[in-house]
């Protein structure tokens, strides 16, 4: 979450008639860590599911090799997972502000 790193985005997933709700959710969360900063339990659940969810699909040997050959093009080197997870461990309550005000 460095300054002009680019994109973020949102992603959620639901019945087409439930698409407004969604969104609808999305943007109130959003919000909320605008106005409202997290706690530090929070944050900590937030990183711990984010680490499992990306060393989880690494462990498809199509995802891993899907995400090598991003991180090639899009890097120019491959990422090691010690790296990602520092990476994730290092996102802070002012960093979530920062970017949630964009």
């Amino acid at each position: 979450m460095k300054r002009g790193e680019g994109f973020t985005a949102l992603s959620g997933s639901s019945i087409g008639t439930k698409a407004g709700d969604m969104t609808k959710v999305l943007a109130e969360n959003m919000m909320r860590l605008a106005l409202d900063e997290v706690s530090d339990e929070e944050l900590d659940r937030a990183r711990n599911m984010l680490k499992c969810n990306v060393l989880t699909q690494l462990e498809s040997r199509l995802v891993l090799f899907e995400d090598i050959g991003r991180q090639l093009l899009t890097y120019g080197k491959r990422e090691d997972t010690e790296s990602m997870c520092k990476k994730i461990d290092d996102v802070d309550k002012k960093m979530i502000k920062e970017l949630v005000r964009r």
